[in-house]
């Protein structure tokens, strides 16, 4: 496969998560849903055996979990808005977390940071 057509097979797996976040607010939290929802789509609503499943993302036929889910991460680093609940929640504690660590860092030898 050459890399334009790489890219083109890319492009396409991001914008087909893009449109999923778009269109399943709850898949921005939960990967297993947005998973589930692309291989709906990947399938036009058929899904076959798991074992398929397995073997068609073997062979390039559907992506695997992790490029899935390491590309919803790419998207909503870009696309701000398709971030979920969880990720606002969890900056919003990043404040408290560090002043957390900094009170332990007496603890240690020399501190943590």
């Amino acid at each position: 496969m050459t890399d334009q057509k790489r890219k083109s097979k890319f492009d396409n797996i991001q914008e087909n998560i893009r449109q999923l976040l778009l269109m399943h607010p709850g898949a921005r939290d939960d990967d297993f849903s947005l998973v589930c929802l692309y291989a709906d789509r990947n399938y036009n609503g058929v899904i076959p055996s798991f074992t398929q499943v397995l073997v068609d993302m073997k062979t390039g036929k559907m992506p695997g979990w992790e490029s899935i889910t390491r590309l919803r991460r790419k998207v909503q680093e870009h696309c701000p808005q398709l971030r979920g609940q969880d990720y606002r929640r969890r900056k919003g504690m990043q404040e408290t977390v560090k002043e957390d660590i900094k009170a332990m860092a007496p603890m240690s030898q020399g501190g943590l940071f």
